[in-house]
């Protein structure tokens, strides 16, 4: 992202829980329309594990490294599930 001056590279919507290892070894400075697929050969629920971090492979500009599309997508993701749980009436549980 530096060597392309894409800015918000260190923005909250860009933020997911992964290891050290993929981040190094498998990420580096790969496009994610790249690195995402080779994670897809290497775990058949790729879909799923995207899915858990708010995070889905159509319309998120990972197919074609749109990262301002996938910045509003995933903060509207995040959003709406915020808002989904903040409405919730804790007494129905």
């Amino acid at each position: 992202m530096k060597k392309n001056d894409v800015l918000g590279e260190n923005s909250l919507m860009n933020i997911t829980f992964a290891s050290e290892r993929p981040n190094k070894h498998k990420i580096r400075d790969r496009a994610p329309s790249d690195y995402i697929d080779a994670f897809g050969k290497d775990n058949p629920d790729i879909k799923k594990a995207l899915d858990s971090h708010f995070i889905g492979i159509e319309g998120f500009g990972i197919e074609n490294d749109d990262y301002e599309t996938f910045l509003k997508a995933r903060a509207k993701r995040i959003f709406g599930e915020l808002k989904s749980l903040a409405e919730t009436d804790p007494l129905r549980r």
